[in-house]
This record gives structure tokens, sequence and C-alpha cells, in this order.
């Protein structure tokens, strides 16, 4: 009986044995399955991101590249109309009646030939100057 007793034991042992890494590797297999679907699943996301972001920076870059064409002409008409509005502005114009100044006034010295006379307009009067002949 002990022998038989033994005997059994052991083949009890040795099927919880079989039966416990049955179901262990059952168990594995499942929990693999369901890691790679969702790290397939994760991927595929990712995957998705990537592409979205790399259409994104591709229109964002031809953009940016037309920007760039563009933007050395614009500055150098900016410059040439900096320039142009310069030379205008620093011109030396000689005006046709020099100004005097003193004391804080300016006055209008008028070129010689030149008569001081009363203008009336309507009921209006007020100071002109009449021009020689022939100007």
């Amino acid at each position: 009986m002990t022998v038989s007793l033994t005997e059994r034991l052991q083949q009890r042992l040795s099927d919880q044995t079989a039966e416990i890494e049955a179901l262990t590797s059952a168990e594995l297999t499942q929990l693999a399955t369901r890691l790679k679907q969702q790290c397939a699943a994760e991927l595929r996301t990712m995957q998705s991101d990537i592409q979205g972001t790399s259409l994104t920076m591709a229109r964002e870059l031809k953009i940016l590249r037309w920007t760039g064409r563009w933007w050395w002409g614009a500055l150098i008409m900016t410059w040439l109309a900096i320039g142009g509005l310069w030379a205008w502005h620093s011109m030396d114009r000689d005006p046709q009646m020099p100004i005097f100044r003193s004391g804080g006034q300016s006055y209008l010295v008028p070129p010689e030939g030149v008569e001081p006379t009363i203008c009336q307009k309507g009921e209006r009067q007020f100071l002109c100057l009449k021009l020689p002949e022939g100007t």
C-alpha cells in the first residue's frame, strides 16, 4: 500500500504539474496575443500620427520656401523705396522765395523786381506781390 500510495501521489503530482503547465501555457499564449494586438494598435496610431506630422511639416516647409524666395525681392524693393524717399527728401530744393529768419520769426524775401501791393477778392483784401512782366 505504501508503494501504491506513493505511486498514486506521484501520478497525481505529475497530472497536476501537466495541468498547471497547460493552464500556464494557455494563459501566457492569451497574454502574448493581447499584448501583440495592443502593441500593433499603438504602432498603427503612432504611424498615423507620424504621417500626419510629416504632411503638416511638408506643407509648412513649402510655405517657408515660398516666403524665402520672395523675401529677398521684398527686402530689395523696401531698401530701394527707403533710398528713393531719403534721396527725394534730402534734395536741395531752391524755394522761389528765400526765407529770412530773425529773432525767432521767419520772413519771405521776394526776388528783385517784385512789387508788394494790396489785392482784393470779393470783400477780402490781402497783401500780394506783383511779379515782373514775362514771369
